[in-house]
């Protein structure tokens, strides 16, 4: 564990240097526009304002700020032969790899947070006579970035594999564009990893909660989402075990 701390605060080094922090705030603050300007309609005017705040906050910039971070996390290390230098460090490789995903998953948390803060600030705006419902909104955001994680663990696979930004970062903006279509499909949405964060998020008629209180079928997290976590995680950590950086 102490191996992985450290390389916990490495990697918050390195960050401190990049732009990362301010890609955070684009969604959130972009979604708070859109609470801010729609007027709702309906007896449940917070639900009705969070789902429209959520429509391309989940639908296209979650999936795609995954991506980007995941991207981020080895931009160093590709340049100037930095894997070199810091694989020649005694430190475990499994050890980097896990860190390095660590700090992935707690950027997109922090993203997730923002939003949240978004949508409070936008439904105080508005100035909403009725309660917050507090506890249904937080379980959708935390379904949301639940259903990240096996992106997250493909983009760090594919950016620990690719040596340049703009391919590793191609393959999340291949798959997510068509995430609009897909998440309406009912054949292929359940099944499409780019389409779980949206899933996850949206409050849908026909979903219910699983025993764990999340926005998500049991099937979908077991399968879909657990699933391809395992597949992709574990793929690229034996990739990056056996990587050859001389």
């Amino acid at each position: 564990m102490k191996g992985i701390f450290k390389i916990l605060r490495s990697e918050a080094v390195k960050l401190r240097h990049s732009k990362l922090s301010s890609l955070l705030l684009i969604s959130p603050l972009l979604s708070l526009s859109v609470g801010v300007m729609y007027n709702t309609r309906s007896d449940v005017p917070w639900l009705e304002m969070y789902s429209m705040m959520a429509l391309s906050h989940a639908i296209l910039f979650l999936p795609l700020m995954t991506g980007i971070i995941g991207a981020l996390m080895c931009r160093y290390e590709h340049a100037n032969g930095g894997w070199k230098q810091t694989l020649a460090l005694p430190i475990s490789r499994t050890h980097l790899y896990v860190g390095k995903f660590l700090i992935i998953c707690f950027m997109t948390f922090t993203m997730q947070l923002l939003f949240f803060l978004a949508v409070v600030a936008a439904g105080m705006f508005k100035g909403f006579e009725s309660p917050m419902p507090a506890t249904e909104i937080i379980t959708f955001v935390i379904s949301g970035w639940i259903a990240t994680l096996p992106l997250a663990a493909l983009q760090l696979f594919v950016s620990t594999m690719w040596a340049s930004f703009a391919a590793a970062l191609t393959i999340t903006v291949i798959f997510t564009l068509p995430n609009m279509l897909i998440v309406q499909s009912a054949d292929y949405g359940p099944y499409y990893p780019w389409a779980q964060p949206a899933l996850a998020m949206l409050p849908m008629s026909d979903s219910s909660m699983n025993t764990l209180g999340l926005n998500i079928s049991l099937e979908t997290l077991l399968l879909v989402i657990g699933g391809s976590f395992l597949v992709f995680f574990v793929t690229g950590l034996l990739y990056f075990q056996r990587k050859d950086v001389a």
